[in-house]
C-alpha cells in the first residue's frame, strides 16, 4: 500500500488486503494521502490487514471544491454513500481506525461509514488515529 501523492484522490486505486492469519485491521478514510500514509505505517507496524473507505463520488482533488462539498454535506446532514464492502471482522480483535477532522468534526465519509458499519465495530478494541490539515496564512 502507498500513499496517494495528495493531488488526485483516486489515482493509486483502492487499498485493501485481508489475510487469514491478521488479528488486526486498520480501517481508514483519505481524501488527499496524509492519513493514508499513517494508516500504511500502522499496517506495516503492527501486520496488519487493510481496508479503505471508498466513496461512490470521491470528493475533488482541489480543496475549496472539497471543502464546499462538505459543507454542504455537514449542513444537509447528508453522508456520501460508500463504495466499498467491509470484510467479515470476526477475526479481528483490534481496529485501527483513521480519519481526518473536517471544521473540528468527524468528516462525513466516516461518519457515513459508522453509519453503516458502527455495529460491526461492537467489542473490538477501537484505536482512532487522525489528522487535521489546516490552511495555514503566512
Amino acid at each position: 500500500m502507498t500513499p496517494s501523492d495528495g493531488q488526485d484522490t483516486t489515482s493509486q486505486g483502492v487499498a485493501r488486503r485481508i489475510t487469514e492469519k491478521a488479528h488486526q485491521i486498520v480501517i481508514y478514510w483519505s481524501r488527499s494521502g496524509a492519513t493514508e500514509l499513517l494508516a500504511s505505517k500502522i499496517a506495516n507496524l503492527t501486520n496488519s490487514d487493510v481496508c479503505q473507505i471508498t466513496l461512490t463520488n470521491p470528493y475533488p482533488a482541489d480543496y475549496l471544491e472539497t471543502r464546499t462539498r462538505a459543507n454542504r454535506e455537514r449542513d444537509t446532514g447528508l453522508t456520501p454513500d460508500l463504495n466499498m464492502q467491509l470484510p467479515d471482522l470476526t477475526q479481528y480483535e483490534t481496529v485501527y481506525l483513521g480519519f481526518q477532522t473536517w471544521a473540528m468534526t468527524l468528516s462525513e465519509p466516516l461518519k457515513a461509514f459508522l453509519q453503516a458499519y458502527g455495529n460491526e465495530l461492537s467489542g473490538k478494541r477501537i484505536m482512532p488515529f487522525e489528522d487535521e490539515w489546516r490552511l495555514r496564512y503566512w
